[in-house]
């Protein structure tokens, strides 16, 4: 019964995190091919590879204080806006602390998986320390439509009953 509850909490926590950052208004789109911009500690850079294959996507973003952190969740916030849900490849997901151009140690991702909302998720083992600049690279599975793609993150504290912490906003523009 414990564990429904805490699902059903988790469930609750990330529909009211997404729901609180539209209302915000702050899900607008700063990226454009070639271009990195910070917006809630949150930066998402598109390569400008010819094939999907060699696309990738990097979420950059630093780790807010608290305990330490053993998921990421990351909502594609404009779904229901009749944007297409850009579709990644999962188990080819990677991650490392740093930055895309300041690359730093590798970090175990022992997870990877997309509930029944369409969120992707991210468990890390590890845990990885509050305020650790943290990047995630996504390849898409297909060649990605155009538009743009805002997500909503959140992170995990690595406890029973981890009440998740918003992160920030990330926004892709695929052009």
């Amino acid at each position: 019964m414990q564990f429904f509850q805490y699902v059903l909490v988790s469930l609750v926590t990330a529909l009211l995190l997404n729901f609180w950052a539209l209302s915000t208004g702050s899900m607008t789109p700063f990226l454009t091919a070639g271009e990195t911009v910070t917006l809630a500690k949150v930066v998402v850079t598109n390569s400008k590879a010819p094939t999907a294959s060699d696309r990738a996507y990097y979420f950059t973003m630093t780790l807010p204080e608290g305990n330490r952190f053993a998921k990421l969740s990351l909502s594609e916030q404009n779904v229901g806006k009749g944007a297409s849900l850009l579709q990644f490849h999962l188990p080819t997901a990677q991650a490392f602390l740093g930055t895309p151009t300041t690359r730093g140690r590798a970090v175990q991702i022992t997870d990877t998986w997309v509930d029944e909302t369409g969120t992707m998720w991210l468990e890390f083992a590890p845990a990885l320390p509050p305020k650790t600049t943290l990047t995630v690279v996504f390849q898409p599975q297909v060649s990605s439509s155009r538009g743009t793609h805002e997500y909503g993150i959140a992170a995990y504290p690595d406890t029973q009953y981890p009440i998740p912490v918003f992160v920030g906003n990330g926004t892709v523009i695929i052009q």
